[in-house]
C-alpha cells in the first residue's frame, strides 16, 4: 500500500509539471505569433502623440467628401503613410448569377 501511495504521488507531480509547462508552452507561442503576424497593432499612428488629434487632410477638402479637388499624385494624406481612401468611380454592379455554394470539405 505504500509503494502504492508513493507512486500516486510521483505521477501527480509529473502531471502537474505537464500541466504547466503546456500553459507556459502556449503563452510563450501565443506571444510570438501576436508579435509575427503584422496587422494586429493597435498602438498610435507614427507621427502622433497619445493626447493629439489625429493630422488633418492636406488637400483642402476637411474629411471625406467626394472628390478630393487636390493633387492626386501622392495620394497620402498627412505623414500617416497610408493611402487616401476615394470612391470608386462607378457604384458597385450586381453580378449577373448568383455565387456558387459548396459545402463539405471537397
Amino acid at each position: 500500500m505504500l509503494r502504492r501511495d508513493a507512486a500516486l504521488t510521483r505521477l501527480s507531480s509529473i502531471t502537474a509539471a505537464i500541466a504547466v509547462g503546456t500553459v507556459a508552452a502556449v503563452g510563450a507561442i501565443g506571444v510570438y505569433v501576436a508579435k509575427a503576424l503584422p496587422g494586429h497593432h493597435a498602438g498610435v499612428a507614427r507621427g502622433a502623440t497619445a493626447g493629439s488629434p489625429a493630422p488633418a487632410p492636406q488637400n483642402g477638402t476637411g474629411g471625406n467628401s467626394g472628390n478630393s479637388g487636390g493633387s492626386a499624385s501622392s495620394g497620402n494624406t498627412g505623414n500617416t503613410g497610408s493611402p487616401a481612401l476615394h470612391p470608386p468611380a462607378a457604384p458597385p454592379q450586381a453580378s449577373p448569377r448568383p455565387a456558387p455554394v459548396t459545402s463539405g470539405s471537397s
